[in-house]
């Protein structure tokens, strides 16, 4: 996150994990976003949870 609220979000997965399609991704956004984003991927982990969490 810059000092004026600029994010630049990156990031990647694989399936199945480590043979498979490779899905990243590279955006940028303002923290005036961040609380919607936040309930969007809530909402995503409700629908697809994350299986085998550490």
């Amino acid at each position: 996150m810059g000092k004026l609220g600029n994010i630049e979000w990156s990031g990647e997965t694989c399936y199945p994990v480590g043979t498979g399609a490779v899905l990243s991704f590279e955006f940028m956004s303002n923290q005036s976003f961040l609380k919607d984003l936040i309930k969007d991927l809530e909402d995503i982990t409700d629908v697809y949870p994350v299986i085998g969490k550490p």
